[in-house]
């Protein structure tokens, strides 16, 4: 199996192997409304396991959703997406504020025009993304997601001619008369 060249597109997502199997990243710990405690065992016999809850939540179905895209399962693909959305709806958990880990592994591990991929960009495409988030966490993003994100937002937020409607004084540097 060859990998594409520069400028071939990839014909089926089986053309590439998934990735290694996913390794939190630098998840913080410091937030206790962060963690998640799974109880395991029956009576006094439990084991406890603290997880972030952005690995509870998400990861899996992260993980659910590349599965379901190597066996073309679509409806399966559907399902994990309204479980995202499930979970972003009914917590503080929102689709922008998973860990960097999880946008890694859905780039290294779907298609280029993947509707996981789109629903991620969604929420920074369409400004619900406080900029300053990018910009203080831009090495935690995928270098390919912060391009999609800057071509989803071109191609949905620019006119053609908008060189010709621009007012070049909007670029005017502030003169202070001395």
């Amino acid at each position: 199996m060859s990998s594409p060249k520069a400028g071939e597109a990839k014909v089926s997502r089986h053309d590439e192997l998934p990735g290694k199997k996913f390794q939190p990243a630098s998840a913080s710990f410091s937030d206790p409304k962060s963690l998640v405690t799974f109880i395991f065992g029956p009576g006094d016999k439990t084991t406890e396991l603290i997880v972030h809850k952005e690995v509870a939540c998400h990861q899996p179905k992260v993980q659910l959703w590349v599965l379901a895209d190597l066996l073309a399962m679509p409806k399966l693909q559907n399902a994990v997406i309204d479980a995202l959305q499930n979970v972003a709806e009914e917590s503080d958990l929102r689709i922008e504020n998973l860990r960097s880990c999880c946008f890694r592994y859905i780039y290294k591990n779907s298609m280029n025009e993947s509707q996981l991929r789109k629903y991620i960009l969604a929420p920074f495409v369409r400004r619900t993304v406080d900029p300053d988030t990018i910009k203080d966490d831009a090495k935690a993003y995928p270098h390919a997601m912060l391009v999609d994100v800057s071509e989803m937002y071109i191609s949905m937020n620019v006119k053609k001619d908008g060189l010709e409607d621009m007012n070049a004084t909007e670029f005017y540097v502030d003169v202070h008369d001395a």
